[in-house]
This record gives C-alpha cells, structure tokens and sequence, in this order.
C-alpha cells in the first residue's frame, strides 16, 4: 500500500483495471476477477487495495493479477499473481497467495543467436 505524506494509505492506481471475467453461478459458485496492473505485488496484496471493488467480491472468489512492467518492455515481462478471497462474517477481506510466476526476462535476439528462444513447455 502506498503512503502519501500525510500517511494516509493510496488505493489502485488509475493504471489498475479490476473486472469479472468468469461466473460459476449458484450457492456453491465463485466468481473469477481479473485485474491488469502497473503497481507493485506488495502493493496489490496490500490490505485496503481493492477498496470499494472489495465491496463485490466474495468468500471464495479467485483473483488473476496481471502486472505489466511500470516503463518499457526491456524492464522485463508480465508478472502474474493468483490469489484466493476470503470474507470473514463482518465482511473483512484478505487475499490469500495461491501462485506466483515471476516475470520473465525480456525475450531478445542475440546477434550470435538470431533464433526466437523457445519454452520447453511445448
């Protein structure tokens, strides 16, 4: 969570979209929220962030967070974060990690290697 000078805590910078992108509906469904950023993870994981978003989130939803390098894309890849929701009965929110893929370096040809690097993932 940032902290202006004032010490007040900032919420999801302009560059933050939040959206539902998949529904299970019914009394045991869950909703998947995915979320594009440029802040930091400690920043996303931070209590308070989603402010009112948080507000349509439920116990057991699942969160996909997008984030994208601040600057240009030499700084490196998209990192990508899953997370589970939990509400308590009073409606306070935590996000617990469930996976964590770093981002990657930037994918360059080398002048002595000019072929694409490939993934052993297939």
């Amino acid at each position: 969570m940032r902290i202006n000078p004032h010490g007040v805590a900032a919420m999801m910078t302009p560059y933050t979209h939040v959206q539902p992108i998949a529904e299970l509906p019914g009394s045991l469904g869950f909703t998947v929220w995915g979320v594009g950023t440029r802040d930091d993870i400690a920043t996303v994981l931070a209590p308070g962030y989603f402010g009112p978003t948080a507000r349509m989130m439920n116990d057991g939803d699942i969160v996909i967070v997008n984030r994208r390098p601040p600057l240009a894309p030499s700084d490196g890849g998209t990192e990508k974060l899953v997370l589970a929701v939990h509400k308590d009965v009073a409606g306070a929110m935590t996000l617990r990690q469930i996976l964590h893929l770093p981002a990657l370096e930037p994918m360059v040809a080398k002048a002595n290697n000019p072929k694409p690097v490939v993934s052993d993932m297939g």
